[in-house]
């Protein structure tokens, strides 16, 4: 190495820092109701990927892979295979109606808020609605 291509090499080196990388990706943001479902979802089924939750829950292959990540973050499943399906930590138990609906009412309660659905403890002896039926008009 000769003196000329050392000093360029000590000038490179001293800029390097004033450089500007590239911008780092931001995580995708998830829907408000994603992860529940996606939880939901891995504990029901023996095997999930995420272009599993992509599928069924018609997201994006980045913001499904973020939510899957997440699922394993959090331990509901396992690592992913070489397929990149993984297990349930702690599935659901066998599909006896009893046992699953009690796993699935426990489930929903503990997400209900972002599932987007009310979890009424008081079941109303009607069905009716709280405004009466409106009636059609007369044919003219």
């Amino acid at each position: 190495m000769n003196r000329r291509e050392f000093t360029a090499s000590l000038v490179g080196a001293a800029a390097l820092p004033f450089v500007p990388l590239p911008a780092r990706a931001a995580p995708p943001a998830l829907p408000a109701t994603a992860y529940a479902w996606a939880h939901l979802i891995a504990r029901a089924q023996p095997q999930v990927s995420a272009a599993y939750l992509a599928r069924h829950l018609r997201l994006e292959a980045p913001v499904a892979r973020a939510l899957f990540g997440q699922l394993v973050a959090d331990g509901v499943v396992g690592a992913p295979s070489a397929l990149g399906a993984a297990r349930a930590v702690k599935p659901l138990p066998s599909p006896s109606r009893s046992s699953l609906r009690t796993a699935l009412e426990g489930l929903v309660k503990d997400h209900a808020p972002r599932l987007d659905c009310a979890v009424d403890d008081e079941e109303r002896p009607d069905a009716s609605p709280d405004k009466p039926v409106q009636s059609r008009p007369e044919p003219g």
